[in-house]
């Protein structure tokens, strides 16, 4: 029943409220509720508080929640019963689900041995959670669980059965391993695919192994190719084409004697051009020259010598 309030009237003795009777009709409905739920004393109640409805009445909200409940023996969750062991462990259903640090062996509800404390093997499988450290029977560690590590001691893979599924890689190579969708096998085949895909392009510029360029090899060229490195280079040719100075290198003025070595057989006209006066050129005479030693010459034996002589 909800609350009944009584009608005061809006001020003193205008008549407008509840006559005397409704309003301690309204006072007797409301005693009547109060008592029948015996909420005369909230800290000394005589009987089992029970909701008028089933699964239908909160005992406090999500914004208004009680600091702490403090239980005796059970509580029951949906029909199952939650209560507290001796040694402080939780007990769900009858079934400790929560453990502090474990010595010895554990055994599952069937007697079958789960853990062997004294030699330290697990045995599956293992259905819950373990919180705490596991400890064998001569008080080594097993589990530690603060660092949250499973210690072996003197036990190590060889004293591991195989699995059906899952096993031992003695002896397997990568033929034993199927191929990925994308971490594929090496094969010179797919090696070559994806080279042929590249070029230059998609490869870096080394610090010291540089890229070809034109301007890398003229800038080379130039380095090498000094006056000094002309001079000292030794060329035979057998066959020489066009020889053209220019007067900045062989000048009008320029006493110095250019030598071929051995003779030079010349099939054209030796053309000199700019009135420069070959006589420094071994092997050359001019038109003066050769008059002078006709001129010169008594007959033609002498002319001989004297041209043999040049």
């Amino acid at each position: 029943m909800a609350k009944k309030i009584i009608n005061i009237g809006k001020s003193q003795n205008k008549g407008d409220g509840d006559p005397l009777r409704t309003a301690f009709s309204k006072v007797n409905d409301n005693f009547d509720e109060l008592y029948s739920g015996t909420f005369t004393d909230t800290t000394n109640f005589g009987t089992d508080i029970i909701p008028g409805t089933d699964n239908n009445i909160a005992l406090g909200s999500s914004t208004k929640r009680w600091s702490d409940l403090y239980v005796a023996d059970f509580i029951f969750i949906n029909g199952v019963r939650l209560s507290g062991s001796a040694a402080g462990d939780l007990v769900v259903g009858g079934n400790v689900v929560q453990a502090k640090d474990i010595v010895g062996s554990i055994f599952a509800d069937d007697s079958k041995l789960m853990m062997d404390g004294l030699t330290g093997t697990l045995y599956g499988p293992m259905i819950g959670d373990v919180t705490g450290s596991v400890f064998a029977d001569n008080s080594t560690i097993l589990v530690d669980g603060v660092s949250g590590k499973i210690t072996l001691g003197n036990n190590s893979t060889d004293d591991l059965p195989e699995g059906s599924t899952n096993k031992y890689i003695n002896g397997k190579t990568t033929d034993d391993l199927p191929e990925g969708s994308s971490n594929e096998y090496y094969t010179n085949a797919k090696f070559d695919t994806q080279l042929s895909t590249k070029n230059t392009d998609n490869l870096s510029e080394g610090a010291s192994n540089k890229y070809y360029s034109s301007t890398l090899a003229n800038a080379d060229i130039d380095a090498r190719v000094t006056q000094s490195f002309v001079n000292n280079l030794s060329i035979t040719a057998t066959q020489v084409g066009n020889i053209t100075a220019i007067a900045s290198v062989i000048d009008t003025d320029d006493s110095s004697t250019i030598t071929f070595t051995p003779a030079v057989t010349m099939n054209s006209d030796l053309t000199v051009e700019n009135n420069i006066i070959p006589n420094n050129i071994i092997g050359y005479i001019s038109n003066v020259e050769l008059k002078n030693i006709v001129a010169a010459s008594t007959d033609f034996a002498d002319f001989k010598t004297r041209i043999a002589t040049l």
